[in-house]
């Protein structure tokens, strides 16, 4: 057996580092990379071919082997810097911006050369720089409250109730339907019922904030009464606003109940989706069901890229708004002042059917200041990762933060301008139930 030199140890020791981090990297980059050619199968076989004529999200293939390279390599990148962790909400947060808008998005790039690539690059950027502010402590820390769940669990059960009346006043709640074909029929009319001055934010903070927090601390507590009673009202509020992100507000609590509680990798969600991406495509494919992968497909998965697409494009070339839509601050008026931004897109776009197409925080910063407004959204959806994360770290279960917060963070990357999201979505609100809540008797999770 022959002894290792003294000399040589400090070599041996840095190559079995260098080894483990090459195969802890690899084990990151492989099922991402797994989730993407997932998607581009369904991007050739399925969303273009269905959708290649589409007025509004045309999806369409022109190949070329160096954009296709270009695109799996900008997948990589991003990979390689994105954190994975579960012991804050770091992890989950990236994962959200990239299965549902920046893999996507590159998928879409690499079948198509008639999109440009500088979309990609911007939101590669808006990635970068809320990593940075990710691990910037900026903003000083809440006081945590003390015993605080029954307090939080008072407040959600207010903040419902009065919901629930007021949806009884207004006349909504006898207004409802579960019948698919009058889905959107119901929702404008209780929309215009609904949405009264400062009760649509409460309707979307019980919707999307307090209900959820209750099924949240119920599942971890496994009080099955209290689990009961919060689906049925998250079923009551699908009714009154048909909304179906309301039923599916419950499934992603209950995800991120399992994904905490259990030693599940981030990593290993990318290749659960892979795999469930392809089958779904199978069955689409198999049994012709195009509504339900018109769904699951296209509108999850594609829709957000393709307008972030669209709003960079349309804005490269126009003036940027800053603000002046809707915040002058003393300001003159300008072409922008008192414009719907999203409908007058969705007029660009499709001018024979208004509508609005709403963007999420990459798109909507770009619109407002260029790269300097998309910097300054991820600044600040970055420093409000990095407040969480203390929090969590002074006692808040990874858990329920998860559970409460990570569909509007989702919403941010995707759908809705963070300005919006800040406030509609009820990310600040979720921040201050948190610090209500504090920490919880019982810490069952596991993470990694």
């Amino acid at each position: 057996m022959s002894a290792i030199s003294p000399e040589s140890e400090p070599r041996a020791l840095s190559s079995a580092r260098t080894e483990a981090v090459a195969a802890a990297m690899l084990a990151r980059i492989i099922p991402v990379l797994l989730f993407r050619f997932a998607l581009d199968l369904a991007y050739v076989f399925y969303v273009a071919p269905a959708f290649t004529a589409d007025p509004i999200t045309p999806m369409r293939l022109n190949l070329s082997a160096e954009r296709y390279v270009l695109s799996i390599a900008l997948v990589v990148i991003a990979t390689m810097i994105v954190p994975f962790t579960k012991r804050n909400l770091s992890g989950i947060s990236y994962m959200a911006a990239m299965m549902f808008l920046y893999v996507p998005m590159t998928s879409m790039i690499g079948f198509n050369t008639q999109l440009p690539i500088e979309p990609t690059l911007i939101t590669l950027f808006a990635i970068v720089v809320s990593l940075v502010f990710v691990n910037t402590p900026l903003v000083p820390l809440l006081p945590l409250a003390r015993n605080g769940e029954r307090r939080a669990i008072l407040l959600s059960a207010a903040c419902i109730t009065i919901f629930i009346g007021w949806s009884l006043y207004s006349g909504a709640a006898g207004n409802v339907t579960f019948d698919p074909d009058k889905m959107y029929d119901f929702r404008e009319s209780n929309s215009t019922l609904l949405d009264v001055g400062a009760w649509s934010y409460i309707g979307l903070w019980a919707e999307k904030i307090f209900n959820p927090l209750l099924f949240a601390i119920a599942l971890y507590h496994r009080n099955k009464v209290m689990i009961l009673l919060s689906l049925a009202i998250q079923v009551y509020f699908f009714a009154i606003t048909q909304h179906r992100i309301h039923l599916f507000a419950p499934v992603l609590v209950f995800m991120m109940y399992l994904l905490y509680s259990r030693r599940i990798e981030l990593a290993s969600i990318y290749l659960y989706s892979a795999i469930a991406t392809v089958a779904l495509l199978g069955i689409v494919l198999l049994f012709n069901f195009d509504e339900a992968a018109s769904v699951l497909l296209r509108r999850s998965l594609y829709v957000a890229p393709s307008v972030t697409i669209d709003w960079i494009s349309y804005f490269d070339g126009a003036n940027k708004i800053f603000w002046t839509d809707r915040y002058l601050f003393g300001r003159p008026p300008t072409e922008w002042t008192g414009v719907d931004i999203p409908y007058f897109i969705g007029h660009e776009k499709f001018p024979d059917k208004p509508f609005a197409m709403s963007v999420g925080m990459v798109g909507a910063g770009y619109s407002q200041a260029g790269l300097w407004g998309v910097a300054l959204y991820a600044a600040i959806l970055g420093t409000i990762i990095n407040f969480l994360n203390r929090l969590i770290r002074r006692g808040i279960p990874v858990y329920i933060a998860a559970a409460i917060l990570i569909g509007p963070i989702r919403t941010a990357w995707a759908d809705s301008d963070l300005l919006t999201t800040l406030l509609s979505h009820g990310i600040v609100v979720g921040i201050l139930v948190l610090a209500v809540l504090g920490r919880l008797d019982r810490n069952q999770t596991q993470t990694r």
